[in-house]
């Protein structure tokens, strides 16, 4: 069970493990907008807090590891292939579509 840090705020580490995803990765998140913190822990150097239900949100519309792992093999099968090009590009849109969370 996570240890909420702050009113039911989850801390970037916590958030890391539940999207199985890198603190870096939890920051690159906060600065390009995916999450928002709520708040920050006080300090020059204080951790951002979450909300949960903002992480839920990220989590139910990120394409899980495996998903992810699928796509890249389907753009690696796309660049190899060397027989019709439409199949190609077929590959390389159902890529797409799982990277963009409509193709599970």
């Amino acid at each position: 069970m996570p240890d909420m840090a702050v009113n039911g705020l989850l801390t970037s580490q916590e958030v890391a493990d539940q999207l199985g995803v890198s603190m870096v990765t939890v920051a690159r998140m906060a600065r390009d907008g995916t999450l928002t913190p709520r708040d920050k822990v006080p300090g020059g150097r204080g951790a951002y807090l979450f909300d949960p239900a903002d992480v839920h949100n990220v989590a139910r519309t990120r394409p899980s590891s495996q998903l992810r792992a699928r796509a890249n093999e389907l753009r690696a099968a796309a660049t190899a292939w060397d027989g019709d090009p439409a199949f190609a590009d077929w590959l390389r849109q159902r890529a797409h579509a799982i990277d963009e969370g409509t193709g599970r």
